[in-house]
């Protein structure tokens, strides 16, 4: 689960299975969140060369170090010399596809794509 670090309020929702005996809920509970877990995103089949309004993709995921966690929901943003270039939210196994043309405003030469937390 993740959530903003100012929230104070969570929506918890249990949804039973169709064959279980039990009802499904929704409560709204009231929580302090005083930290921030680090993060670290692993890129894979990474694009390496391109020309202007040619694709560029690669797969990233996102993880917490140390902890056996698929991060569900996290948006990220693909990114060249300062350009946005796509958009993905990581899939229930916490990964994501960002796939995007590179723009003619990225400076000719040996760049860099860079994934984050959007």
């Amino acid at each position: 689960m993740s959530a903003p670090l100012n929230d104070s309020n969570l929506t918890v929702r249990y949804e039973p299975s169709s064959t279980d005996p039990f009802l499904s809920t929704t409560e709204v509970v009231s929580v302090r969140i005083v930290d921030q877990a680090e993060t670290a995103i692993d890129i894979a089949n990474a694009t390496e060369t391109a020309a202007f309004n040619e694709t560029v993709r690669t797969t990233a995921a996102v993880r917490v170090p140390g902890v056996d966690s698929r991060l569900d929901g996290i948006p990220l943003v693909l990114t060249a010399s300062g350009n946005r270039i796509a958009t993905a939210e990581t899939n229930s196994e916490g990964q994501a596809v960002l796939t995007g043309a590179l723009p003619a405003t990225v400076p000719t030469g040996d760049g860099e794509l860079r994934v984050a937390i959007d």
